[in-house]
């Protein structure tokens, strides 16, 4: 099966090649052809001048491929005082096939060590036991990075040298805890630490845990998030999430959701723009 998924990087090149941005992808479980297509794709939606390096990584396959992707248009810098459309101005993509470093092929081992390693159960004392543990006690947070430390220290060596390529290492590790609940950790090379990633805390019935308020409203209004518990849920699990909204500056409105104990209670936090700002409401259904 193919998938793609961006790793989300955008960094500084070796300043001895002046190329603008380094960039990694994944296409996991592709051909050759189909890792050399979305270096063209890619090269589609860079804006006009662009001359980048872009990585393209498989790791199942264990193949890394480099590009020098290049994407302008037919007359230079004249075309920005032409009108658009101009026949002097078609745009055009060059995609070039580079040499690959033996740090990017070494990273996908790494990379294949993260989707094997599936969910890491932390539940020994001194560890967050809950995702809202983890979000408000960063020296919990730092046994977190000291266990993936000890356990995966031979591909962290790794992770820096892809780093030193420059582009994002993207390695999630899914954290469980002892209530359930998790997150992924991804190494950062900047810190030599591993670190959660903020959209990825989910309390034990998979429901969002939100560290701001943009991940509720995108900055715009009309999105709406939906929150369930299951009739008889732990009224602590409830509490969390909303001490969790009221330290945002989120308050909730209805109650305690649910007419009875054993009743399903949902929570819906909608975003909207009022006096030119965008806030968030939450109540209970």
């Amino acid at each position: 099966m193919r998938t793609l998924a961006v790793a989300l990087t955008l960094a500084v090149a070796p300043i001895s090649i002046a190329y603008a941005d380094t960039t990694s992808l994944e296409c996991d479980g592709c051909s050759v052809q189909q890792m050399d297509g979305v270096a063209w794709d890619y090269s589609l939606g860079l804006r006009m001048p662009s001359d980048n390096i872009l990585y393209v990584l498989n790791p199942s396959n264990n193949i890394a491929r480099k590009y020098r992707v290049m994407r302008d248009r037919e007359g230079g810098p004249i075309c920005d005082k032409m009108p658009p459309g101009s026949v002097e101005c078609e745009p055009f993509s060059i995609v070039d096939s580079l040499a690959v470093e033996q740090a990017a092929i070494d990273f996908l081992a790494y990379r294949r060590v993260s989707m094997a390693a599936g969910p890491l159960w932390v539940t020994e004392p001194g560890y967050p036991t809950t995702p809202y543990d983890d979000i408000q006690n960063p020296q919990k947070r730092d046994k977190v990075d000291e266990y993936l430390k000890a356990r995966f220290e031979i591909y962290t060596y790794a992770a820096n040298g892809a780093a030193a390529l420059g582009f994002s290492v993207w390695a999630p590790f899914i954290i469980k805890y002892a209530d359930g609940g998790e997150s992924q950790y991804n190494w950062n090379a900047a810190t030599q630490k591993y670190v959660p990633i903020a959209v990825s805390y989910k309390d034990r019935f998979g429901n969002l845990v939100p560290v701001s308020v943009e991940q509720l409203s995108e900055n715009r209004g009309g999105v709406t998030t939906k929150f369930e518990f299951p009739g008889g849920a732990d009224p602590a699990d409830i509490a969390s999430l909303i001490n969790q909204l009221n330290n945002l500056g989120i308050s909730v409105s209805g109650g305690s959701g649910g007419s009875s104990p054993t009743d399903p209670k949902i929570m819906i936090c909608s975003s909207s723009i009022i006096g030119g700002k965008v806030t968030v409401s939450c109540g209970w259904l």
